[in-house]
């Protein structure tokens, strides 16, 4: 008998109630009865290869009590019935989700995903940057996902794992997304330089990225250029980096096109390419 269509392997199987669950390489989790007839599946996850599947030790839950009317006695209406126990679901990347049966009748993908237990770092280090006022670092990793963690507290980190998940052409030859970041001098957000030269800037607080209209760029033509380090000014109105491309750059945060009317953001200043051989810092005064 052939699962998954024979094509990926399967990296666990175990049983859970009346099921056999897989956990699969390419990783998706899937429930079969015991005539192998596939039952339910959670193929929205951000695991990659599935390496451990733990159910708790609590009561099933049904995946939906809506649109099932089932009578009483009709045993075989109620076992159609997908419910099972949550569990944790563990991946060789050190992602670890929990997972419900909830999550099964959910339609949008963004809410299939579970919740994030914890994600070791196991790629190596792109960037870090040190909170000004609390004992926070951030980390920035190079399969694509920013941490914040608690140095003396030494609690589980939170991070961002999915805003470069899928995006594969933003990393460079060293498999680096992140090229530098640094925190504004109320430890409010964090600035974070990426590979193809957009700066992107993350609430410190709830470790999401903000939407900026129009988007920081260090060139509107050539995505090759990259910021090799960025720094801010003191009172945290300007930041300016030096570039892979002998330029030195610098943004303000302000009302947009100077209109008062307007929103308080990051904006581009201006640009100067001065030197014939590349800039290795910079510093404000």
């Amino acid at each position: 008998m052939l699962l998954n269509n024979g094509y990926k392997p399967i990296n666990i199987l175990t049983t859970h109630l009346n099921y056999l669950v897989c956990g699969n390489y390419e990783g998706t989790i899937r429930f079969y009865d015991f005539n192998f007839k596939i039952v339910a599946w959670f193929e929205d996850c951000l695991f990659s290869n599935v390496k451990s599947i733990s159910f708790s030790n609590t009561t099933p839950k049904k995946c939906s009590d809506e649109g099932f009317a089932v009578e009483e006695n009709d045993k075989e209406s109620k076992d159609m019935i997908f419910k099972c126990s949550d569990f944790l679901v563990a991946d060789e990347n050190a992602l670890i989700c929990k997972l419900q049966s909830t999550l099964f009748e959910e339609i949008e993908p963004a809410k299939k995903k579970g919740q994030t237990i914890m994600h070791g770092i196991k790629s190596s280090i792109s960037a870090i940057a040190v909170h000004p006022t609390k004992t926070k670092l951030a980390i920035a990793g190079a399969d694509g996902f920013i941490l914040l963690w608690d140095y003396v507290r030494k609690d589980d980190p939170i991070g961002n794992y999915e805003f470069f998940n899928k995006d594969k052409q933003y990393k460079n030859t060293e498999f680096k997304y992140f090229t530098c970041m640094e925190f504004t001098p109320d430890g409010s957000e964090v600035l974070i330089a990426v590979y193809n030269g957009d700066i992107k800037v993350m609430d410190a607080d709830t470790v999401q990225f903000k939407t900026l209209n129009p988007p920081l760029k260090l060139s509107e033509r050539h995505s090759k250029n990259y910021a090799t380090q960025m720094i801010v000014s003191h009172d945290g109105k300007y930041f300016a980096c030096c570039d892979n491309d002998c330029s030195v750059l610098l943004f303000k945060k302000d009302h947009l096109n100077g209109d008062p009317a307007k929103e308080i953001s990051w904006q581009f200043s201006g640009k100067i390419k001065s030197h014939e051989i590349g800039v290795s810092s910079i510093s404000f005064g």
